[in-house]
């Protein structure tokens, strides 16, 4: 960093410290309702200007879903995984699809 860029750096973070609500856009407003103004100003800082994508819960959720769903499947609980994870049945299946039947036998477990 040369010196131009770091004394721009520390003007800017004394500037910082001076921001209160009002000087924020509706969003950065809503954001810092959230998590705090101080970590709206680190996210703005960081990613100003750029365009950020946040996914929805679901899908952050979504493979701990699925190996809870794998972890409870007996063979025959379609219907009630489904239910209990506001899922179709197929979508169940889907999701079992490389899971072996539990009461399925390994080629290796037979023995010789």
């Amino acid at each position: 960093m040369s010196l131009a860029q770091e004394k721009e750096e520390i003007r800017l973070d004394d500037w910082m410290q001076e921001v209160t609500l009002k000087e924020l856009s509706s969003t950065a407003l809503e954001i810092a309702e959230i998590i705090g103004i101080e970590a709206t100003l680190k996210l703005i800082k960081k990613f100003g200007g750029d365009m950020l994508y946040l996914p929805k819960e679901e899908t952050i959720f979504r493979s701990i879903r699925d190996k809870r769903i794998k972890a409870e499947y007996n063979g025959a609980n379609y219907k009630e995984l489904a239910q209990k994870y506001n899922i179709t049945v197929s979508w169940v299946r889907e999701i079992l699809a490389d899971t072996p039947h539990p009461d399925q036998m390994n080629i290796f477990d037979i023995a010789e």
